[in-house]
Formats: structure tokens, C-alpha cells, sequence
């Protein structure tokens, strides 16, 4: 397995996590979601264009987990707010 291999194998990885974070929420199993989330969201602040797109799509959920399960509703809000602003047009 050559390096791109390796890294596009790691970047679905953290796709699959982040899914299945998502699926926790929705399950309202919001602590467990939050520490998936904790430890993969931000891999894919770096990456692609379709890492970016998750990971903006996911941070309403996360924002919601924070709050649920942490109580930081501040920064919860910050999450969602990022949320709301790049998907304005998909509610």
C-alpha cells in the first residue's frame, strides 16, 4: 500500500466515525457522540473539499451533543452557528 493509499484509507476512516457520530446523536446517545466527534473532527479541517463538507454538516450535531451531554451550551451554539452558516441553503 503506497502513502496515498494509506492516507485515503485513513480519510475513511475518519468519515465512517464521524457518520457514525452522527447516527449516536440521532440515537440521542450524545456523550458517546461527542467523543467521536472530539477525535476526528477536526482531521477534516485539513483535508478535501468532501472532508470540509462533513465536517460543517457535522457540527450541528455535535453542537447538539455538547450541549446535551456537556451542558457548554456557548459552545455548542458556536458549533451550530458555524452550521447554519455554511448550509443556508440546506436546511
Amino acid at each position: 500500500m503506497n502513502d496515498s493509499e494509506t492516507s485515503a484509507s485513513a480519510g475513511e476512516e475518519v468519515h465512517e466515525a464521524v457518520r457514525k457520530a452522527i447516527s449516536l446523536a440521532r440515537e440521542e446517545k450524545f456523550a458517546e457522540a461527542a467523543d467521536i466527534f472530539d477525535l476526528h473532527l477536526q482531521k477534516l479541517s485539513s483535508g478535501n473539499i468532501d472532508d470540509k463538507r462533513l465536517m460543517v454538516g457535522a457540527f450541528s450535531y455535535y453542537g447538539l451533543s455538547v450541549a446535551k451531554a456537556r451542558r457548554k451550551f456557548s459552545q455548542a451554539l458556536e458549533y451550530c452557528r458555524i452550521s447554519m452558516k455554511y448550509n443556508q441553503l440546506d436546511p
